[in-house]
């Protein structure tokens, strides 16, 4: 039977775990499953081909990281783009997302932040065994919350820092006022009708629409989305972040630090110099706004200030602004025409072109 594209598309909700086996990966894009004491972690990748005239061995790797009732397919965009001009991109599906090892509706539920820092540790591992170098992190929604908190605990060296409208290390209240100012029930649908289901906020495909994508994006291919995403997910991992939970100092520096160690080890002084993160946000981006992107790479943007004060405590007169060099450290940059999901909406090339440029200038090569 054809279905009603006009007709809105009620989720029924669901506490069991997906049946069926791995699903076919996206062309040009290729995939492996990590070995984990908790279970398998699917790892999807696209490689430079060694004939590209682009591929090149001093480009970073990339590792993305999907956000709430996402996984590796919300990179079936990019990959292959990233791939194409020469870098070795990555994108793991964590713990109860994707085709990776699912702990059932309970143990997800209650899955911390921590727990899933135990999955990423594991993909950039993987990584680093094979290139040889620490990957740049590339993380959307709730997994560049979990990307800066990785970053600030300096669990792995990492080179680079993107942020695609990512929840901000001070913490996701405001996002929270966000969402209910398009869905004022939100919370009583929640309470009343779907028994605190994770899914609930997204229990319709004109939710999924609204929070997620821009009025430009067809409705099939928001099908083909809701199609991906998660059975259910952590509300743990959502909750931990509703208040800052990374101090801004310590991501800088851990950046910083694992960025003079490329720099040395390639022999290289002076690449580099500018942006060592990236901000981007949607321009339609209804949760993740652009006031509260702007704040993020503000806070971040202070914590350098700080970290260039402390390392001229005998400089008194100076006045607080960041070297000269220093100004691309924290970038921001608004992608036209997107919503909150840019790796899939309809204009998804323009935000990948602002991180293409962003990584060329950057590069340590």
């Amino acid at each position: 039977m054809t279905e009603d594209l006009m007709t809105p598309y009620i989720h029924k909700l669901t506490w069991s775990r997906p049946t069926g086996g791995p699903r076919p990966t996206p062309d040009g894009i290729e995939r492996t499953f990590l070995s984990t004491p908790s279970g398998p972690l699917d790892l999807h990748f696209a490689l430079p081909t060694t004939t590209s005239p682009l591929a090149s061995s001093t480009n970073p790797p990339l590792l993305f990281i999907h956000g709430g009732f996402g996984s590796s397919l919300c990179y079936k965009n990019y990959l292959p783009f990233f791939s194409s001009f020469g870098y070795s991109s990555y994108a793991i599906s964590l713990r109860g997302h994707g085709d990776s090892y699912n702990p059932g509706y309970l143990k997800l539920y209650f899955t911390s932040r921590q727990t899933f820092l135990s999955d990423l540790r594991y993909a950039i591992r993987h990584i680093q065994t094979i290139h040889g170098t620490s990957p740049i992190l590339i993380g959307h929604s709730a997994g560049g919350g979990l990307a800066q908190d990785l970053i600030a605990q300096n669990l792995e060296p990492i080179s680079g820092l993107v942020l695609l409208s990512a929840i901000p290390g001070y913490g996701s209240y405001l996002v929270n006022f966000n969402w209910l100012k398009f869905d004022p029930y939100m919370t009583i649908r929640m309470v009343f009708l779907h028994f605190f289901h994770p899914r609930s906020p997204l229990s319709s495909t004109s939710l999924v629409h609204t929070a997620f994508f821009s009025s430009q994006m067809p409705l099939p291919q928001i099908r083909e989305v809701e199609r991906t995403m998660a059975h259910y997910e952590s509300m743990f991992w959502p909750l931990s972040m509703r208040r800052q939970f990374v101090d801004p100092v310590k991501v800088i520096k851990n950046l910083l630090g694992t960025w003079a160690d490329e720099r040395k080890l390639r022999g290289n002084k002076t690449a580099g110099q500018s942006g060592r993160i990236l901000v981007v946000a949607g321009e339609g981006d209804k949760l993740m706004t652009l006031d509260l992107m702007t704040k993020l790479a503000e806070w971040y943007r202070a914590a350098l200030i700080t970290i260039r004060l402390q390392e001229k405590k005998d400089d008194n007169d100076e006045s607080p602004d960041i070297e000269e060099g220093d100004e691309g450290q924290v970038e921001l940059k608004v992608a036209p025409g997107v919503g909150h999901h840019m790796m899939l909406d309809v204009r998804w090339r323009e935000s990948a072109e602002i991180v293409l440029e962003w990584l060329q200038k950057t590069s340590v090569s």
